[in-house]
């Protein structure tokens, strides 16, 4: 049996959120002081080898140099740094009253389709209940 369709779908789904909360009391503090101070700090590292073994070569030859690091160094003059923010103190409530939200919204779809087939085989009797706009049921029979 072959068979074929056509539909409609039409939707209109309505949204309505409503939050409610309480207030929100905040709190932020802080306080400081930070202070660095060095003196004279030098440091000198030479060259570092890299040296590689190869392991099924005869253990008499000495390991390979694959290249190097370095030199390095590092050097501090004297540096100083200082901070000394006190006593920032912030605190408040939010929404004293509480907070309230709200979401209103509609959507409008509307979906159509067409369907093309066959059902191998016999089939004896076939009824579809569609309503209507109005909401009427509407019957169809295919034998």
């Amino acid at each position: 049996m072959k068979f074929k369709a056509h539909a409609v779908m039409a939707g209109n789904p309505e949204l309505d959120l409503r939050v409610q909360g309480r207030p929100l009391d905040f709190e932020i503090s802080a306080d400081g002081s930070f202070k660095i101070a060095t003196g004279r700090i030098q440091a000198r590292i030479g060259e570092i080898p890299i040296r590689l073994r190869i392991p099924f070569l005869r253990r008499r030859r000495a390991p390979l140099a694959i290249g190097s690091i370095g030199p390095f160094a590092i050097w501090i003059s004297p540096a100083e740094a200082e901070l000394r923010p006190f006593g920032v103190r912030v605190s408040g409530v939010l929404g004293k009253e509480g907070i309230a939200c709200n979401l209103q919204g509609k959507v409008g779809c509307r979906t159509t389709f067409d369907v093309n087939g066959e059902i191998p085989g016999k089939i004896t009797r076939v009824a579809f209940d569609v309503e209507d706009e109005k909401g009427k049921a509407e019957n169809e029979e295919e034998t």
